[in-house]
């Protein structure tokens, strides 16, 4: 947990804060944004209203994302959810059940969030592929705002989705078809590095040989 006591501005401040208020104000919207309404979905409204305005369609830069705002590099859900992931995969569902439910325990206290524990008979949890699912999404709404989400999401091949109101809702990409696989050289490090491996934009969308085994995101 980087801790930010002093909220100085390019020094001892929430990098959120700084990139969102100071550095680039108006560059980063919630509009549109696929957690928000997930988080409501699953009842997590208090975590809402942690990291999102009241309009939900900014940042909470008086909360979450204040100034002085630690900002969370590895959490207890995480790893309780790793866990639950290897044991689901294992086919071991009662034990991937009660680390699943570690980590929702965890966000309720750390958000005031009332969430409820799953039951073994309930469908969500009751066979390997939607105990798998249940985990990935429970994992995607805990690393908000990790920058680990990414290595995340790309691991299980962006396979969020959801059901509300008889609805599935299932992650998509804003632009075009394909999600994002990797991050592209800096101009700064080609014109400074001789060695940079040669890059397209199109590389943006290849998948890393360790995120590409095939049906990585299924037991």
């Amino acid at each position: 947990m980087f801790l930010h006591t002093g909220g100085v501005a390019h020094g001892d401040m929430n990098l959120w804060y700084s990139f969102g208020n100071l550095d680039r104000p108006g560059d980063v919207s919630a509009a549109s944004s696929f957690l928000v309404p997930m988080l409501e979905a699953y009842n997590m409204g208090q975590q809402l209203t942690f990291y999102f305005d009241t309009s939900a369609s900014d940042l909470n830069y008086s909360s979450g994302f204040s100034s002085t705002a630690s900002f969370p590099i590895f959490r207890a859900s995480e790893a309780n959810l790793l866990i639950a992931e290897a044991y689901a995969r294992e086919g071991n569902l009662g034990s991937a059940l009660t680390y699943l439910n570690n980590a929702i325990q965890y966000n309720d206290n750390m958000y005031s969030d009332s969430v409820a524990a799953y039951a073994p008979a309930d469908p969500a949890v009751s066979t390997q592929s939607a105990m798998l699912q249940t985990i990935f999404n429970e994992e995607y709404m805990s690393l908000f705002p990790e920058i680990e989400a990414f290595t995340f999401l790309r691991r299980v091949d962006y396979d969020i989705k959801y059901t509300t109101n008889g609805t599935t809702v299932q992650l998509t990409p804003t632009t075009g078809k394909e999600f994002p696989q990797r991050l592209l050289y800096p101009s700064t490090e080609v014109e400074a590095n001789p060695n940079t491996p040669p890059q397209t934009v199109s590389d943006l969308f290849k998948a890393t040989s360790v995120n590409s085994a095939p049906a990585l995101n299924n037991p």
